[in-house]
């Protein structure tokens, strides 16, 4: 039992930057603060690492029309295709978001960070070397972020 509970804590404070992460980002997203054009580019970037493992597209250049010379002709677009001789589905209306479940998703969201802020103060006092936590600590930083920046794309 003692083994057990020796690899629960050090496991606990190696996934704990990546929980405490996780569960931040899944509060911003269930509130949606990473959505719309005024959204903060910090939260957009944290939303895209959370859901899709990437980073946000650059934001896009100023308005090109703006930095288009007045002698440019400009082409009109071609006609829009003709639509299929199918009707198109009507879309079914949007469901309104449940208050009281997005409001527990969002305490869950506060209790995990805070019981891996727990857990990482238990580790240094009840652990046996605290060069040991905190090297699991850092490991738990740094390689999520290496592997990330290894598999990105430039």
């Amino acid at each position: 039992m003692k083994t057990i509970r020796q690899m629960h804590l050090y496991t606990g404070v190696f996934f704990a930057p990546t929980i405490i992460f996780f569960a931040f980002t899944g509060f911003l997203q269930t509130y949606s603060w990473h959505e719309g054009a005024n959204a903060p580019r910090w939260i957009v970037a944290l939303e895209n690492v959370h859901t899709h493992q990437r980073m946000p597209p650059p934001p896009p250049a100023a308005d090109a029309a703006s930095q288009t010379p007045a002698t440019t002709p400009t082409v009109s677009a071609p006609p829009p295709a003709q639509a299929s001789a199918a009707p198109a589905r009507p879309t079914p209306p949007r469901r309104k978001r449940s208050a009281p479940l997005r409001a527990f998703m969002g305490l869950m969201a506060v209790g995990l960070i805070g019981s891996s802020l727990a857990g990482i103060y238990m580790g240094f006092r009840l652990g046996r070397s605290a060069s040991l936590i905190w090297g699991l600590l850092l490991s738990g930083i740094i390689i999520p972020v290496a592997a990330f920046y290894i598999g990105v794309q430039p």
